[in-house]
């Protein structure tokens, strides 16, 4: 089922316990998708504990970071955001779970573990040359 509410419409304010009673919640196997358009980043998730064992904290907050803000909604909108959001989210589920959202590109991801490499290299190396300097 999918509920879609415009606070900035006025009929379309439905009560959090109107939902609730409704849908009959809290279940622990349920997603919800909160869009906040008044927010920096628009989208927000409640899960059951079922889905939390599947899709961690992390999996929503990156979730979020990555297709609620607001370079994102400009570029698809706030409906294309939510469908990306739940495709994501199908995707996992169907996996199994997922600890990390993903389609991160190899290449994206071949520079992230070269960047990490080398900012681990100087960091160590500057700890060795100021260890050398105390001693020395």
């Amino acid at each position: 089922r999918v509920l879609t509410r415009d606070t900035r419409r006025a009929e379309s304010v439905i009560t959090g316990a109107k939902i609730k009673e409704d849908w009959k919640l809290p279940d622990e196997r349920a997603i919800i998708i909160l869009i906040d358009a008044d927010k920096g980043n628009v989208l927000r998730f409640n899960v059951g504990k079922e889905v939390a064992k599947l899709l961690p904290d992390q999996f929503f907050g990156e979730l979020q970071g990555r297709f609620g803000n607001k370079y994102a909604v400009q570029a698809e909108g706030e409906d294309g955001v939510v469908q990306e959001a739940v495709a994501v989210v199908e995707k996992c589920l169907k996996r199994g779970g997922c600890s990390v959202v993903p389609g991160i590109g190899e290449d994206q991801y071949k520079a992230t573990l070269a960047c990490s490499a080398v900012g681990g290299f100087v960091f160590g190396f500057t700890v060795l040359t100021a260890l050398n300097e105390l001693r020395g």
